[in-house]
């Protein structure tokens, strides 16, 4: 039985647009938000600012700073839970970070449930990967294979943990750029209140930066649940 995320999803006329210079959750949140705008130059040069934003205007920053956002989101019928990990063994205050990003697919939309980030040793981590796959029962649980992840795939699949092995062909670049238009099109969509939202909205802006372990969780969660999404037609199309 799959664990439901809290409530009610909004009509898809109802979704709501949080701009970069209103608030958030505080004036904290709202002063480095707009600070963010900068960020805009070290984006790839084909992923500017406004693809991945809406280009509806916002107070205080360029055209392209807003963020489909949703309240509330609950299971339905066809709907696909996809558990996204990115990971890496790590615990020092300067290694790389383990993200695990949840989303909901609903059709072309995705709804980002829950992130759960940190630097953790195998132990910890496998139990991290647990506790995430147990609060979402039915859902897939999809996690990069490299040299670093092939012992945790391994050691989760001798405890009858069903793992999805994604196999990226291009570079991290290519792939963010390979999802702009879901984000331009208001297709990603996020809660409007969290206690991951400020630093994962921030690690997208500011990609590519020093950490984008949430960024490479995201995109390959979207790229898996697309590509599912074309299956059907696919098969279709062949008879």
């Amino acid at each position: 039985m799959i664990r439901e995320p809290c409530c009610v999803v909004p009509d898809p006329g109802q979704e709501r647009r949080v701009h970069f210079g209103q608030p958030l959750q505080s004036k904290k949140i709202q002063s480095r938000h707009v600070g963010y705008a900068s960020a805009v130059n070290r984006f790839p040069a084909r992923v500017q600012h406004r693809d991945i934003y809406s280009s509806t205007e916002a107070s205080g920053c360029e055209p392209g700073a807003g963020v489909a956002t949703y309240d509330d989101v609950s299971y339905q019928p066809g709907d696909r839970i996809i558990m996204s990990w990115d990971i890496a063994l790590s615990e020092a205050e300067t290694g790389d970070y383990s993200a695990c990003v949840v989303m909901l697919n609903r059709k072309e939309i995705f709804y980002i449930l829950e992130v759960v980030r940190g630097r953790f040793p195998f132990g910890t981590l496998k139990q991290k990967v647990m506790e995430v796959k147990r609060r979402y029962g039915s859902s897939t649980l999809l996690i990069e294979d490299s040299p670093i992840s092939r012992g945790l795939i391994q050691s989760l699949r001798e405890q009858s943990i069903n793992v999805t092995i994604s196999k990226p062909e291009t570079d991290k670049r290519a792939r963010v750029i390979a999802q702009t238009d879901l984000f331009a099109g208001g297709s990603v969509r996020f809660p409007r209140r969290a206690g991951w939202l400020e630093e994962c909205i921030a690690e997208i802006l500011a990609f590519p930066g020093r950490h984008d372990d949430q960024v490479d969780a995201l995109t390959q969660g979207l790229a898996w649940g697309r590509q599912r999404n074309l299956v059907p037609r696919i098969q279709l199309r062949g008879y």
